[in-house]
């Protein structure tokens, strides 16, 4: 049977991540029908600049693309990562000076040898996301996937996270997070596994160390400190993570605060040394309450 002019496309495509976004799907099967189905190569021209298309491979400019499928420049370039990170499409190379790339959409030939005798697990899009272990030549379809599975499915949400626990580095900051930190995340998501990617081992024992701080301090019911991070702003904000370390501004705060013993009968705190020790209860909780008050708004304009 030849497949020249279509594409078989199973039912299996709904568990596929690339079909949970209308671009995202948009610009695979743009890619598959642009794929060359010849195996005789092909030497075109394109503004200048000669390059040769094998089989399976495809000319591809994110302007040229996004005008073409009305999407936007930076959805069509988190489409390109996301596809060749898993292993769907490869890089060859560039065409000149003309800005565009050729991709290789892998095991395309295989995809494309599907006859009625093919096997189910070797037609378009049976991967399913959380498969934990790593796919063998032998289960692999033709897009290069594994097969498909129940099991896998039933497993998902205990294993969404397995690709971005396998490639994030300090993975142990996160884990640290959960058991510590007032907001727990339920999975490791992009935006967290890049500012995890981006730190040092130096500055993740830091990030440790000011999770401990924060933790403690938002969990005093004594401190006026309410804010909740998530770890990735955390990370990235500037009156994040460094406010909390042992110089840092938030945590000689509230050291300062927590020095103040417990209240006598007189509503006092008995033995506080500063200007501190001479407001009332009732002054001293007003002003840490302005405090953070302020801080919350400088938090929400970052």
């Amino acid at each position: 049977m030849s497949l020249q002019n279509f594409l078989p496309l199973r039912r299996e495509v709904r568990k596929h991540w690339v079909y949970q976004d209308n671009d995202y799907f948009k610009i695979w099967v743009e890619m598959l029908f642009t794929a060359r189905f010849s195996e005789v190569p092909k030497k075109e021209l394109y503004r200048g600049s000669l390059y040769t298309l094998n089989h399976g491979e495809f000319l591809f400019s994110r302007i040229t693309w996004g005008e073409r499928l009305s999407v936007k420049d930076h959805k069509i370039k988190k489409a390109i990562k996301l596809l060749n990170d898993d292993g769907m499409i490869e890089k060859i190379g560039r065409v000149g000076s003309s800005g565009a790339t050729i991709f290789k959409i892998i095991n395309y030939k295989k995809y494309n040898n599907y006859t009625e005798n093919t096997p189910a697990t070797d037609v378009l899009f049976t991967k399913v996301e959380g498969v934990s272990r790593q796919p063998q030549d032998s289960d692999k379809t033709a897009t290069g996937q594994p097969q498909d599975s129940d099991a896998p499915l039933k497993k998902k949400e205990n294993k969404a996270n397995t690709d971005n626990n396998d490639k994030t580095k300090h993975i142990n900051v996160f884990d640290h997070w959960n058991k510590t930190a007032p907001h727990k995340h339920k999975n490791l998501t992009d935006p967290i596994a890049e500012q995890l990617n981006k730190l040092t081992k130096a500055q993740a024992d830091e990030v440790i160390i000011a999770i401990n701080h924060y933790a403690k301090a938002n969990n005093d019911n004594s401190h006026y400190y309410s804010h909740v991070w998530t770890l990735d702003k955390f990370i990235k904000q500037k009156n994040g993570y460094k406010d909390w370390l042992d110089d840092g501004q938030r945590w000689v705060e509230y050291k300062e605060v927590a020095k103040v013993p417990v209240k006598n009968d007189n509503n006092r705190f008995q033995n506080f040394e500063g200007e501190l020790g001479k407001k009332s209860n009732e002054e001293l909780v007003s002003m840490m309450k302005k405090k953070s008050d302020k801080r919350n708004e400088e938090n929400g304009r970052n």
